[in-house]
């Protein structure tokens, strides 16, 4: 086995699956951005054009691998390189004067659980038989005491019926305790969370702020756990993402044109701002109605 790219593929399995998670899809995609730009006659005139390029394979390869891997190293290499080609395209057929650039991620991630143990964090996987089995005591005893169908379940996360909790004369709070009970027993979950108690909440802290905005008020089910910090669902390898804390949330955002002073701000920004931000830039309207500032 070497930690670069490429690596085997299994002979039985068909290749062209396993591209989306390999550092070529990027080169693939980025060519793709060129016949865009030459097709299109992008920046070719005086009004502005916009262009989206999405990679996705730097996201399945940091799944697989961890974003401290070797494996993530080789590939952002190549990225890097790719990145490079891309930009001095652009420079040849537009001219970098006339282009601005926004970098961002969707997401953050955690490292592999095994790497935070070994930097003497706290982490680990949560073991999915412990976690079945928390369930079926939830379901049992639930069953047992206030009767069926009294809510849908999908994984740890519980949608309930509120028609059949009224018709039982029974409390959401009483269905909490027992979800509350077991699922916390799982070593990995931090806690449960009541949708409610969450959107009705006037905290301000970030965690709280946070989980809010992950919360729709009708969709969302009506409790659901949280994981430890460092903790993921993801076994036996690799890693994962989704849970409200720093590693989870923390994505670059850079604005690169070639006038541009160098400078950093480390004060809290979001993903969102960008849109409006291009938008005051290039003196359009921002509606009020529109996220970000």
């Amino acid at each position: 086995y070497s930690p670069v790219f490429p690596i085997g593929i299994d002979s039985s399995e068909d290749p062209k699956e396993f591209l989306m998670g390999r550092p070529w899809f990027e080169r693939e995609i980025l060519k793709l951005a060129q016949s865009a730009i030459t097709n299109e006659e992008l920046g070719q005139d005086g009004n502005p054009d916009l262009l989206f390029i999405g990679f996705s394979a730097m996201d399945w390869m940091i799944h697989d691998f961890g974003p401290h891997s070797q494996e993530i190293m080789d590939a952002f290499i190549k990225l890097d390189k790719y990145l490079g080609n891309f930009i001095g395209f652009i420079d040849k057929t537009v001219g970098l004067e006339h282009v601005e650039f926004v970098l961002t991620g969707d997401h953050g991630g955690l490292p592999l659980p095994e790497y935070v143990v070994e930097q003497g964090g706290t982490g680990g996987r949560i073991n999915k038989e412990h976690l079945k089995e928390a369930i079926e005591w939830i379901d049992e005893e639930c069953e047992e005491r206030f009767g069926k169908k009294l809510y849908h379940r999908e994984g740890g996360n519980f949608y309930l019926n509120h028609e059949r909790l009224k018709k039982a004369n029974l409390k959401p709070e009483r269905i909490y305790e027992i979800v509350e009970k077991y699922l916390t027993s799982v070593d990995g979950v931090e806690k449960v969370i009541i949708k409610d108690d969450v959107l009705n909440s006037t905290q301000q802290d970030k965690m709280t702020l946070r989980i809010q905005k992950m919360v729709h008020p009708e969709k969302s089910p009506e409790f659901f756990p949280l994981v430890t910090p460092g903790f993921l669902y993801r076994d036996p390898y690799g890693t994962s993402h989704g849970s409200p804390y720093d590693y989870d949330t923390h994505v670059p955002l850079i604005f690169a044109r070639t006038h541009f002073k160098s400078q950093e701000d480390t004060s809290p920004r979001a993903t969102v701002d960008i849109a409006p931000t291009i938008a005051k830039y290039l003196d359009v309207n921002i509606p009020e109605y529109c996220d970000g500032s």
